[in-house]
């Protein structure tokens, strides 16, 4: 009772389960919009660790980038100062003399969605002068009177001892822009500067020159150096200081090509194109939005108009129009082609490539094992990732792939326990879903030589009857062996407290595969048959048909609470359970006749009977297809009310062997989930409702007498069809 109790507490002051209603109504899934992140600024050049002059040209480059919307475009982009104002908008690379002074200077960005960021750096500025330092000594006199007007000599006899320094000259010899400045990605350039100084001359060291790029970064250090950049447009400087540490700068531009443009005339009439964004070589996945930008000219400096822009994939096709497009592409290697087209139809293009993927999205589980109490060193695995439980039946599974079918089944297994699967519909990338399981120890574990016939009695002693719970008929030759194999057999009391624990998978079962409908399942009694040799070897086909027979649970016995619902002569719906796919499927309980028949119902010693023949080892069950459905939903609040998202919720029938879940709650707490309808008011189904927190299960407190029994908190179902798919 212990747990009851904590369920209780954890009712009041963790979590309420809300009851919002019993009809027809849609599932309780939705998607969550992820929120939008706030782009990335940063300010390449100028250096915060020298000072400039009022007279030099300063170079400045940043870089904007955003989750959602890649590179941004330059129109989203502002250059201030806090002495000068605005310096430049819509680049990301320009030049401009600063007056004296310390600027904070501020690049701003702006994504699509109207978040914004900044950069700020503090550069100082200093106002130049010819002469930085000038000493004059003098010695001798001044001769002469003066009256009204007057001219003054002044002789000056010895040294004159003046000292300046100026700043050196520096210049970039190579590349030779003025020749070229745009070559092929992956190509070596020579990079090569040249610098006179008053007082140094042309000798300084190669630790004065200094080499930077726009886009890379620093390039390296001395006169002369080899280097390959990145594809884009670089402003590359030189910087050069001589030995009393005043420095110059020079800088030229260069262009690295993303991919050989090719013409698509002899002789265009207008410029090639730019792709902004994406960047070659980017890599984004199906569900991103990938925005598109880029500019193109004529020869006299003319823009392209927008219309005369085309954007187009190798794998999707034209993907649209303009100078910015946002699209979502399909998984592969995409080549993109920008093509401009003048008014005298001369058209140039350009290329990139980008890689579109599959999102790589992944889930966690966590959960607790019990047997009678908690489990430790159970296996517990899905989709590859794989751990045991701990001393207390604790586990955590993390980063688990998402299948294509967004459809998860967690596998239990323990040495003399039967075998479990749980089922996660819908999963949702980023969750953590808390799944617990109850083990069931196999009923008789025993060794037989099926060289002849062999028959296996299964006893329960909580049963009331004296009576087998499960018989067992193997005939001769039935499993091919030179020894002795083990047959562990493991039975479910359909109405038993732990059943729903036990019950593999869910309770849903396809009636027909040829149409694949799914239906609920009220399930009367299960079994699970393993046989394996002393190896461990799996024995999963059997050679000839095998009786197996399973007492009905108490509750359909004489003297039951439902005694007369089930009766001799009767049959039920024959089921197997698809381990690979997780779900339950129709069965022959016949395999000897050209029809599918049901499992027959007979009395034997005065006890119920469910008795079919079977092909094979692993679950099986007699159940009930449900075909009148009804839908709960329930909202899932905390202590103030407040609705909790992704929370778990579970349905357990308690009239009928049957449940749903888990379902998780969407963006207002809620969550649908299908139940089997009331047909009568006089006698209604009922069911448990919860939520899990932990390896706790908060249940709906019922409080009325017309919505369910308020001692055991059993909620009746709706007498209005109903589905929560």
């Amino acid at each position: 009772m212990k747990q009851l109790i904590t369920n209780k507490l954890l009712k009041l002051i963790c979590m309420l389960v809300v009851l919002t209603g019993m009809f027809a109504c849609g599932g309780g899934n939705k998607d969550h919009d992820s929120p939008n992140t706030s782009p990335k600024v940063s300010i390449l050049s100028p250096s915060t660790t020298r000072d400039y002059q009022d007279t030099e040209t300063i170079n400045f480059s940043g870089e904007a980038k955003d989750d959602e919307d890649g590179k941004l475009p330059l129109d989203s982009l502002v250059w201030t100062s806090d002495l000068q104002g605005e310096l430049a908008a819509a680049t990301d690379s320009f030049e401009k003399k600063l007056q004296p002074g310390e600027h904070k200077i501020s690049f701003r960005a702006k994504d699509s969605q109207g978040s914004e960021s900044s950069q700020t750096i503090t550069v100082l500025v200093t106002e130049s002068s010819t002469v930085d330092n000038t000493e004059v000594e003098a010695e001798g006199e001044v001769e002469g009177e003066v009256e009204g007007e007057a001219e003054v000599d002044i002789d000056v006899e010895g040294e004159v001892d003046t000292k300046t320094n100026n700043k050196p000259s520096t210049g970039i010899i190579s590349p030779n822009v003025n020749v070229n400045n745009t070559f092929s990605y992956g190509t070596t350039l020579l990079f090569t500067g040249s610098a006179q100084d008053d007082e140094d001359g042309n000798n300084l060291p190669d630790e004065s020159f200094v080499w930077l790029s726009s886009i890379d970064g620093p390039i390296g250090i001395g006169k002369s150096l080899s280097a390959t950049l990145s594809s884009g447009v670089h402003v590359v400087t030189l910087a050069v200081t001589d030995s009393d540490g005043n420095s110059v700068e020079k800088s030229i531009k260069i262009v690295i090509k993303k991919e050989e443009e090719t013409p698509f005339s002899d002789a265009p009439v207008n410029k090639k194109p730019s792709i902004k964004t994406p960047t070659n070589a980017a890599s984004f996945s199906t569900d991103a939005m990938i925005t598109f930008s880029g500019l193109g000219a004529d020869t006299n400096g003319n823009t392209i108009a927008d219309e005369e822009l085309h954007w187009a994939s190798n794998l999707d096709g034209s993907l649209g129009n303009g100078s910015s497009i946002t699209r979502m592409l399909n998984a592969g290697e995409h080549e993109i082609t920008l093509t401009a087209t003048d008014d005298l139809g001369g058209s140039y293009s350009t290329s990139i490539r980008v890689t579109v993927s599959i999102p790589s999205t992944v889930v966690h589980i966590n959960g607790n094992v019990i047997g009678v109490n908690g489990l430790s060193e159970v296996t517990v695995n899905t989709n590859g990732v794989e751990t045991k439980t701990d001393s207390e039946g604790n586990y955590v599974l993390n980063d688990i792939p998402i299948p294509e079918d967004n459809r998860l089944i967690i596998k239990f297994s323990k040495p003399g326990f039967a075998s479990l699967q749980k089922v996660i519909n819908n999963v949702e990338t980023g969750n953590t879903y808390n799944v617990p399981a109850e083990l069931m120890r196999y009923h008789a574990i025993v060794e037989k030589d099926f060289s002849t016939s062999v028959h296996i009695n299964v006893f329960d002693s909580e049963t009331s009857s004296d009576n087998p719970l499960i018989e067992l008929d193997f005939p001769i030759n039935t499993l091919a062996s030179n020894g002795l194999l083990t047959v562990s057999v493991a039975a479910g009391n359909a109405m038993s407290e732990n059943m729903l624990g036990y019950f593999p998978g869910e309770f849903i079962g396809i009636y027909d595969e040829t149409n694949g409908v799914e239906y609920p399942l009220d399930t009367v009694a299960f079994a699970e048959l393993k046989i394996s040799d002393e190896a461990e070897n799996l024995f999963t086909t059997l050679a000839n048909p095998v009786s197996i027979s399973m007492r009905l649970p108490d509750i359909y016995q004489l003297g039951g609470e439902r005694a007369g619902e089930y009766k001799a002569n009767d049959n039920v719906e024959w089921w197997q359970y698809d381990s690979t796919e997780g779900i339950w499927y129709r069965a022959d309980a016949d395999p000897a006749t050209s029809t599918i028949d049901n499992a027959d119902i007979y009395i034997d010693s005065g006890d119920l009977y469910i008795r079919a023949k079977i092909l094979s080892a692993g679950w099986w069950s007699a159940a009930r297809y449900i075909t009148e459905k009804a839908c709960v939903c329930v909202t899932v609040v905390d202590g103030d009310s407040a609705v909790i998202v992704d929370a778990p919720v579970r349905v357990d029938g308690k009239t009928y062997l049957g449940g749903a879940g888990p379902v998780m709650t969407d963006d207002t707490g809620k969550a649908c989930l299908t139940v089997k309808k009331s047909l009568n008011e006089n006698s209604r189904e009922s069911i448990s409702l919860y939520s899990s927190l932990g390896s706790i299960n908060i249940y709906y407190d019922v409080i009325s007498s017309a919505e369910g029994n308020i001692d055991t908190d059993e909620i009746f179902t709706s007498l209005v069809d109903g589905n929560s798919t």
